[in-house]
């Protein structure tokens, strides 16, 4: 660290996504959004400066601790009379709690953030902290709700900023919007974004194993 005027330019030597070493100047102001990419390269940082800009309203992705799991004594594996809200814990684990979550019964997209970006599905029910949410507008169809939301470029940026295993709430809660009146194609969504053929050569070589669906 050095007291002083910043003058907008830092060596970053950096192991990327892809485990190779890239090496660089770049000012530091443009990297950080909410964390620090794993990825850091000229590509990059124009990548994300597009996508997560301010100028682009945001997507409204939602998380709320107001179920937190660590309360056991508010949920059981099993519904009863009491324990009779069904709340989702993992993608595949309900927790049955006493009190509904505040958008208990309302159609949401629910994202995990302590598993893959893709994992996410279609609800009506709540989620413990482990999950963010966007809620479905009427009139959306949720399925496409799901598959735009569920995009390439999307899956880029999660893919940036997830650390251990985990995705970043804040970056999700920074995703902007995009057309929920048709499934958008990867070309549609790159266009959204005006994303140039390197920037979009760079999204495809980072998530290469998406089309396998692993």
């Amino acid at each position: 660290m050095r007291k002083g005027e910043y003058k907008g330019s830092t060596t970053i030597v950096n192991k990327q996504i892809d485990k190779t070493i890239s090496r660089g100047a770049y000012d530091i102001r443009d990297l950080i959004f909410e964390a620090f990419p794993r990825n850091i390269s000229h590509i990059n940082t124009g990548i994300v400066k597009k996508v997560l800009g301010d100028s682009r309203p945001l997507l409204g992705v939602l998380n709320d601790t107001s179920h937190h799991c660590v309360h056991k004594d508010r949920w059981r594996l099993q519904p009863d009379k009491k324990f009779a809200h069904p709340i989702h814990n993992t993608p595949s684990k309900l927790y049955w709690y006493t009190t509904p979550h505040q958008y208990q019964g309302h159609t949401k997209i629910i994202i995990p953030t302590t598993t893959y970006f893709r994992r996410m599905m279609i609800t009506d029910h709540g989620t413990t902290q482990s999950f963010c949410y966007y809620l479905v507008p009427l009139g959306v169809d949720p399925e496409i709700a799901l598959h735009n939301i569920n995009n390439i470029v999307f899956d880029y940026i999660n893919e940036c900023f997830r650390y251990a295993n985990w995705n970043n709430v804040q970056i999700l809660k920074r995703l902007p919007q995009i057309p929920m009146d048709h499934h958008l194609t990867d070309e549609e969504v790159f266009e959204h974004f005006d994303l140039n053929g390197a920037e979009q050569a760079e999204i495809v070589a980072a998530v290469h194993w998406r089309k396998n669906g692993d």
